[in-house]
């Protein structure tokens, strides 16, 4: 029973499941190469702080940082990801994964820039607090308006961009066959075939 199951979602979902983990790979790596970035940024900018450090130390310090990184992203990415994987055959469905995803990123980037800035202030990450700063969130957000607003608009412009890219390539590259209705019904979806927006 579950080797037909399988066979069917391979025979029905095949190109659906290239386009999605080409995607899904797409907004990982590119987490990953922003919290990379970030920590080149600090370092380089901060460097005095870091001028102690030896050159291992240094590598030793990005490699822990990137499995780090990479535990952060998959709590903001992770669920959204696994719903991208869900046997739907719809481009508004994909459309909608792909701004969960987009948003999450553009939180976690926020969350990059104030850590840029707070670090700047007081040497350290603001990771340890998060809870802290959570409580002083209006003082955050006034500030963030009153001296940062150019990086909130660039930030909002970029969500705009990309997400706008991202929508052409759904519509180009996301042509799954349709399936048919009695077919779509026992997987769980019944529009009948393939949403062509």
């Amino acid at each position: 029973m579950i080797n037909e199951i399988l066979k069917f979602f391979i025979k029905e979902y095949k190109q659906d499941f290239k386009f999605k983990i080409v995607a899904a790979l797409l907004f990982l790596c590119f987490s990953v190469f922003m919290f990379s970035f970030f920590r080149a940024l600090c370092y380089f900018a901060y460097y005095e702080t870091f001028s102690s450090l030896s050159f291992s130390e240094v590598l030793f310090s990005f490699a822990y940082g990137i499995r780090f990184d990479l535990a952060v992203i998959s709590i903001f990415l992770g669920f959204f990801v696994f719903i991208l994987f869900m046997p739907v055959s719809s481009k508004k469905y994909i459309k909608t994964c792909f701004i969960c995803m987009l948003f999450s990123v553009t939180v976690m980037a926020l969350i990059l820039c104030g850590d840029f800035f707070y670090f700047a202030e007081v040497k350290r990450h603001m990771t340890e607090e998060l809870a802290i700063a959570w409580m002083e969130k209006e003082f955050i957000i006034n500030l963030a308006f009153k001296y940062y607003w150019w990086i909130l608009l660039l930030i909002a412009a970029l969500f705009c961009f990309i997400a706008k890219i991202s929508f052409k390539l759904v519509n180009k590259n996301f042509n799954p066959k349709p399936v048919p209705l009695i077919k779509n019904i026992l997987v769980g979806h019944g529009d009948g075939g393939v949403d062509p927006k």
